[in-house]
């Protein structure tokens, strides 16, 4: 689960583009090839190299699993 302070680094880095509502996360939890979802803790949408280099900084020093898609 994510903390208070990783959810608002997140929110901070990428406002808009850090989804945490459940309609998102449902949507972006469904795979098509399978009838199953796994609901995320957040969906980040980076736009540049280094929102993304910051994200994977993060995510490393504070030991929060990634699973990139797109």
């Amino acid at each position: 689960m994510l903390t208070t302070d990783q959810s608002t680094f997140f929110k901070k880095l990428l406002g808009e583009r850090c989804l945490q509502d459940l309609e998102s996360l449902s949507i972006y939890g469904h795979d098509e090839t399978e009838d199953k979802t796994v609901l995320s803790q957040a969906i980040l949408l980076p736009e540049t190299v280094e929102e993304v280099s910051k994200i994977m900084k993060f995510c490393f020093e504070n030991e929060i699993k990634v699973t990139p898609s797109g």
